[in-house]
Order: structure tokens, then C-alpha cells, then sequence
């Protein structure tokens, strides 16, 4: 199952918590990142978060390895997520060329 989870800080939360845990952050996404549960890992530009591209058996497993993740452990950030499949309009397009 194809995840993007989009992460914000939390009410009350500072960004200066959350640096406070960056190493620490940076070395769990990783490991997710060979794991290939994190496929691809994208900065926020409109506030302070990340955007993650993940591939996951189901959204609860999604869920349980972003909980893991210091800054959500310390419940600093909170998550949104969103699954997605292949872009199915090319089908009603392709379909009738094919």
C-alpha cells in the first residue's frame, strides 16, 4: 500500500522541541528509509514538517512506523495520511489507444 504522510507540529508544540531531537530524528527516518518503508522523505516549505512517501502493507502499519518516530513518540508532530494508487485516468485514455 502506497502512503503519503504529511506531518505538522502540534498544537503547543516548538519548533525548538523538535530540533532538541533532530539527530535522533534523521537516524529513525533512515532506518525506516532502508527499509524501504520510506520511499521518499520532502521538507515542508509552508510551515515546519516533512512529507513522506511510503510503502506499507496497510495503513495501520503506516500508522504504527510513524508513531515510532521520536518526534512523534514525544508527541511533538502529528500526522495526516493519504493512500494513493497509480493516476487511473491514463486508463480511460489509454485503454481505448491500446
Amino acid at each position: 500500500m502506497r502512503v503519503i504522510a504529511i506531518s505538522r507540529l502540534k498544537s503547543g508544540a516548538s519548533e525548538e522541541k523538535a530540533m532538541a531531537l533532530n539527530a535522533k530524528e534523521l537516524l529513525k527516518e533512515w532506518e525506516l528509509q532502508k527499509a524501504d518503508v520510506i520511499r521518499q522523505a520532502h521538507s515542508r516549505t509552508d510551515q515546519f514538517g516533512s512529507i513522506f512517501m511510503m510503502e506499507t502493507k496497510t495503513m495501520e502499519e503506516a500508522k504504527n512506523k510513524l508513531a515510532s518516530l521520536p518526534l512523534a513518540a514525544e508527541g511533538l508532530v502529528e500526522f495526516e495520511l493519504f493512500p494513493y494508487q497509480a493516476y487511473e485516468a491514463y486508463e480511460s485514455i489509454l485503454g481505448k489507444i491500446a
